[in-house]
């Protein structure tokens, strides 16, 4: 059993070492097309995880503030 669990956390270990830690797929200030489909006012992620961004006529209009770290 303890072999198992051991495998199981290795497979695991070696995902996220491929994908990244961050699972997000897209962000919209490197995804033009994140407000595709969404309302004006919607959240979308913004790249830094600093910043907030929202859809408007179709673009994602994101805050600027400098971000520490």
């Amino acid at each position: 059993m303890k072999t198992k669990n051991m495998l199981g956390l290795l497979v695991l270990v070696i995902l996220i070492g491929i994908t990244g830690c961050n699972m997000e797929t897209s962000c919209a200030q490197s995804d033009p097309d994140i407000c595709q489909g969404l309302a004006d006012g919607d959240s979308v992620p913004s790249c830094d995880s600093c910043n907030t961004c929202a859809c408007n006529q179709g673009f994602a209009a994101c805050t600027e503030i400098g971000c520490e770290g």
